[in-house]
């Protein structure tokens, strides 16, 4: 009976499984095969190499490496300190259901325009002549504008609002989950508002922002149209990733992305050995 059991929930999940084969473990497997040929005028020639590796640790490259996981390092810690009252505020301080709904619906309607649409309005907004720079210079905070576009600081803020959804989503469905009576019971053992914040519905929330924190940096470390929108002169691996395979440099442009997938994978591993995310579902 047990044997049956199992075998009725492998053939539940055998759809699945097919699909993650056919799109994410035979292309995963075939861009690490890739990384290991020989490049060519046509591409690639199946010749072992170690050179794509190699070429790594030019001064190039490991600048854009670090240049990438710096700003998504700094992407993920703003989204993060913005996103957690957004979402405490959302779970704690709005009590109705139908007022935390229309909430997240008008939080969504952005994401319903196209990213690239979505991206490029924020040229009207820091540029020059945009928003920010005429409210600067209208209260006398600037005599002439300032240069807020092609800059780390623009990839932050466009990254900041393309991802703040999906890091405020999972912590806010993280601190919905925490039971009431934890935070009144340590309440009325005389802990003060901040200390029961800090020892009990920190601690608790924290799947919600491991779960955010993988979106926002894998989403942010292979994002190059808005670096090259807003960062010019910003070298990332996504962007060194784009131009390798633009001019047909196929084998080093997958030797960047394993690099990249292997860093990845090694944070999750890292974050989820100490969190549970389990705890979110």
């Amino acid at each position: 009976m047990a044997i049956g059991r199992k075998l009725s929930n492998y053939l539940l999940l055998s759809p699945a499984i097919v699909l993650l084969g056919i799109f994410l473990i035979i292309p995963l497997l075939f861009d690490i095969a890739l990384s290991f040929w020989t490049p060519s005028l046509t591409g690639y020639q199946q010749i072992f190499t170690l050179e794509n590796y190699q070429n790594l640790g030019l001064p190039a490259y490991t600048q854009a490496i670090e240049t990438t996981f710096t700003l998504s390092f700094e992407t993920v810690v703003v989204t993060l300190i913005l996103a957690y009252p957004i979402a405490y505020t959302l779970a704690y301080k709005i009590r109705s259901p139908r007022k935390q709904t229309l909430i997240l619906f008008t939080l969504v309607i952005p994401f319903l325009m196209d990213y690239t649409t979505r991206t490029i309005s924020w040229y009207p907004i820091l540029g020059l002549n945009g928003i920010i720079n005429a409210l600067l210079m209208d209260l006398g905070l600037t005599s002439s504008p300032v240069n807020l576009l092609f800059n780390q600081t623009a990839v932050i803020v466009v990254w900041f609002q393309a991802y703040v959804l999906f890091m405020m989503t999972p912590i806010f469905l993280a601190l919905s989950k925490i039971n009431p009576s934890l935070v009144d019971a340590a309440r009325s053992l005389g802990a003060s508002s901040w200390t029961a914040f800090r020892k009990v519905t920190l601690p608790l929330s924290a799947p919600g922002m491991v779960v955010g924190t993988i979106y926002v940096l894998v989403s942010t470390v292979s994002d190059f149209p808005t670096v090259r929108l807003f960062g010019r002169g910003i070298q990332t691996v996504g962007l060194a990733i784009a131009q390798q395979a633009d001019g047909l440099n196929w084998p080093f442009a997958a030797a960047l992305a394993v690099l990249v997938i292997a860093v990845i994978l090694g944070a999750f591993y890292i974050i989820i050995r100490y969190v549970d995310v389990q705890q979110l579902f």
